[in-house]
């Protein structure tokens, strides 16, 4: 699943990711990617840091108060070199793979595939 509040971003991951033999549900929201986490389970969750200006910890939380599998799955995404320099007091980037968006359809692919096979 792919969230992020850049249509363009979630249409072009969703691409990619059908390119690689992977399905993939897409949102922009943070009340439709609840929405679809409540309801499905993804081998991976590929969430944008910062949706319209809120946290990703909002859907975050709501996964751990929820027991929802989905947790265990959420690889982070932003556009920062270096996001927690911008979310500092965000503990996510201690406990979340990270991917910096801009990275190479083969290297995205490639590095969410490390990261749930590890």
């Amino acid at each position: 699943m792919v969230v992020d509040d850049e249509e363009d971003i979630v249409e072009l991951m969703l691409i990619f990711l059908q390119e690689y033999g992977h399905n993939a549900d897409g949102v922009t929201t943070i009340e439709d990617a609840l929405e679809k986490l409540f309801q499905n389970h993804y081998d991976c969750v590929i969430l944008d840091v910062n949706l319209h200006g809120r946290s990703c910890e909002i859907i975050i939380k709501e996964l751990e108060r929820n027991n929802s599998p989905n947790l265990e799955k959420i690889v982070l995404f932003s556009g920062y070199i270096d996001p927690s320099m911008q979310y500092a007091d965000t503990e996510c980037f201690q406990r979340f793979p990270y991917i910096q968006k801009g990275i190479a359809p083969t290297e995205l692919i490639k590095k969410i595939e490390e990261i749930f096979n590890s």
